[in-house]
């Protein structure tokens, strides 16, 4: 009994679920075939793989008999279902229609109603006199066409389906061979399953004829789509027919793979067909590593390949020849590096203990799936695409980080660096391209940066090569005309000055320049008399440019916030369009300007703007203050949602209530599940992170040239309030 099992598993296995045919139907179920596809007769008709239409009316020969005073027409149809098929004739109705020389009623649109099977159509028209054009259906391909008793072996017809009578008939017809050629280019897409694109030119010359060509797929290979000009369909038999009348025409045939395999064989020519095919072979990298063996190369850009086909590989195959694409690595390349960009802001404590930062990462992903932070910056608070995440740390202690599910990267990160920066980018990751905005608060000053390409304004930087030589000429003479002393006492005075706001500098010159002429006048009276009058004055007026200039620096050393009286410590303009109004988000944290405290329901507020922002796509997004969530019931919520919508700015009261409970009722849809699956946790609750100063003051400019490793070290030289005062 085993063994009669296994010879039935044996026997069994090569076979495959396939339709049967009518005749191969058992015979007590053959006379209910047409009961079951009463209504689904369509079914029966022939298609393509992976598309839904279906040919069931395949038009034969057209034969168009005309004179001055009406005309007649024949033409034989082949239906699979019951159709409606359209007559010529156009603004010309036709009269006494038959089918099978029985009379038909005719249809809107010039249609007439078929039965299955072969059919014979045939009419007449009536006019007054032979008419310039007529129209002919654009299914239908041959055309024989006879005008005042004369055969037109050329019938002019355009791309619109008009047969032009008058133009032509009033020339002889040209004689012309028929020709036929042939053009085939294959493009096989190396996909899953492999795909095969096969573009067919064919020219055409003489009368109009339908043209069996040969096979046009290689073995194993089935059609999905067939997009031509002319009418055409494939035999059972795999070959291609063709109704062809004069002219270039080209076809595109898409077929895929059968099954598994890497041979392709190309089947031998059993028509008209090009004995020199050119293929072209697109390589996967991210499925795997193949080539295309058993055909010579071709240089592309001497074949008539299609102009975006000419930058792939091609080969030479010619009908009967075998391929095959032998595989030399399965899976992806190794993956391109990641292309990141930085925007840093960072914020300086008042008491110069640490920094704020926030951060804009934006660009692509190659190797890695996570953003961690360097060892010395602590994560506060991360947003990908608007919507707040959850923070994670590979081990106990180590750097938060976030998780990015998609390749594309748009974040923004809130962290805080206690003590000295030294990270020029704050992140484990290299980035293309960095720039960064270091705000200074009142009194402090940036003496020199190290490590930036640029830097801009500090103390070293806004010096020049002048500056630099006048304050050693203006040194040179301290120590030349008043002795070592003061010469270093004035050249200290002057490097430390000279930059200053309101400071003198070019009465320094004047006094030295008067000095040293008063010293070469000596034995000169008058001369002396008048240069002496001439350093009292300049003294008086160093004097009084000298007193305010004091009083202001001591104010300032003082009072730092006095260094600019007419600008106050507060929000930016950027600042500003991000930070939300008090009208919409309530009371927010007072120590948030200066480093502390969270912002539970400015996030909140801000997520909802993002849900109406994005209601197009009607994602749901994560609050930011689950605290909130806990404590406000469903419907409260809700409420909540839709009246922060009523605040929000450049949208109708009714679309923006029915965008958020949209939002709401896509949470149980399978969407909103996918949505959630690609986050750690759509539950958790995220940290809102440190509060974000808002102010700007003194501001530096920092940027560098060229990539910036993770490892890059940047040392801020800055001068205290304290350090200020004394100088």
């Amino acid at each position: 009994m085993r063994q009669l099992w296994l010879a039935f598993i044996l026997v069994a296995a090569p076979a495959r679920s396939a339709p049967l045919s009518r005749e191969e139907a058992p015979a007590p179920l053959r006379e209910w075939v047409s009961w079951v596809l009463r209504g689904y007769e369509r079914e029966a008709c022939p298609f393509f793989e992976g598309r839904g239409n279906r040919q069931c009316s395949w038009p034969g020969v057209l034969k168009l008999s005309l004179d001055e005073n009406g005309g007649r027409f024949e033409q034989t149809w082949r239906v699979h279902a019951e159709s409606r098929v359209p007559l010529p004739g156009g603004d010309q109705w036709p009269q006494d229609v038959k089918v099978d020389g029985v009379p038909a009623a005719v249809g809107a649109g010039a249609t007439v109603l078929l039965k299955p099977g072969t059919r014979t159509v045939s009419g007449s028209f009536t006019w007054k006199r032979l008419p310039e054009q007529l129209e002919v259906p654009l299914q239908t391909g041959l055309l024989a066409l006879t005008v005042r008793g004369q055969a037109v072996a050329f019938p002019p017809r355009d791309d619109a389906g008009r047969l032009w009578l008058q133009a032509r008939s009033q020339t002889a017809a040209p004689k012309e061979q028929s020709h036929l050629e042939v053009s085939v280019h294959r493009r096989l897409i190396d996909e899953v399953p492999v795909q095969l694109i096969t573009r067919i030119q064919i020219k055409v010359s003489g009368a109009n004829r339908e043209e069996r060509l040969s096979r046009a797929l290689p073995e194993g290979f089935s059609p999905m789509s067939l997009i031509s000009p002319l009418p055409a369909r494939l035999d059972a038999d795999g070959r291609l027919r063709v109704q062809a009348r004069a002219g270039t025409w080209d076809l595109i045939l898409v077929s895929r793979r059968e099954g598994a395999g890497d041979d392709i064989r190309l089947p031998k020519a059993e028509g008209t067909w090009d004995q020199d095919e050119a293929w072209v072979f697109e390589a996967r990298a991210d499925l795997r590593q193949a080539e295309l063996e058993g055909a010579p190369a071709l240089d592309p850009q001497q074949t008539e390949l299609p102009v975006d086909w000419r930058s792939l590989p091609a080969y030479l195959v010619r009908p009967g020849d075998a391929l095959k694409l032998v595989q030399r690595r399965r899976g992806d390349d190794p993956p391109a590096p990641d292309r990141l960009s930085l925007l840093r802001e960072i914020w300086l404590d008042f008491d110069g203990g640490g920094y704020s930062a926030r951060d804009r990462v934006q660009g692509t992903l190659g190797k890695s799936w996570r953003l961690e932070a360097s060892p010395e910056t602590k994560l506060g608070r991360v947003a990908e695409s608007g919507l707040d995440q959850f923070l994670t740390a590979l081990s106990s202690g180590g750097p938060a980080g976030l998780e990015v599910r998609t390749r594309q990267v748009h974040a923004e990160a809130d962290s805080r660096v206690e003590g000295r920066l030294r990270s020029a980018a704050g992140w484990r990751h290299d980035f293309g391209s960095v720039g960064a905005v270091l705000h200074l608060p009142p009194g402090w000053r940036a003496f020199h940066v190290g490590g930036a390409d640029q830097a801009s304004p500090t103390w070293i930087s806004t010096w020049t090569l002048l500056d630099f030589f006048l304050v050693l000429v203006a040194g040179a003479a301290f120590l030349r005309l008043y002795g070592p002393a003061w010469g270093l006492a004035g050249l200290a005075g002057l490097a430390l000055s000279w930059h200053e706001a309101g400071a003198p500098r070019w009465v320094w010159l004047l006094i030295l320049a008067l000095a040293a002429l008063h010293q070469a006048v000596t034995a000169h009276a008058s001369l002396l008399r008048w240069t002496g009058v001439a350093r009292r004055g300049v003294w008086i007026a160093l004097s009084l440019l000298l007193l305010p200039f004091f009083v202001q620096q001591i104010r300032q050393g003082l009072y730092p916030s006095l260094e600019f009286p007419y600008q106050t410590v507060e929000p930016g303009q950027a600042a500003k369009a991000e930070a939300p109004s008090a009208q919409d988000d309530g009371e927010m944290d007072k120590g948030a300007g200066q480093g502390g405290g969270g912002l539970n329901l400015v996030r909140r507020t801000r997520a909802v703007r993002g849900m109406l922002s994005g209601a197009a796509g009607q994602a749901e997004p994560a609050p930011a203050s689950p605290e909130a969530a806990d404590e406000a019931s469903e419907g409260e919520k809700e409420e909540s949602d839709i009246e922060d919508a009523r605040k929000a700015p450049g949208q109708s009261l009714s679309y923006l209530e029915s965008s958020v409970r949209k939002s709401k009722m896509a949470s149980s849809s399978f969407y909103s599940s996918v949505i959630n699956q690609m986050r750690l946790d759509p539950n958790a609750r995220v940290s809102t992170g440190p509060g974000m100063p808002m102010w700007s003051w003194r501001s530096v400019h920092l940027s560098w040239k060229g990539p910036l490793p993770q490892d890059h070290r940047v040392s801020l030289w800055l001068v205290p309030p304290g350090a200020n005062l004394a100088l």
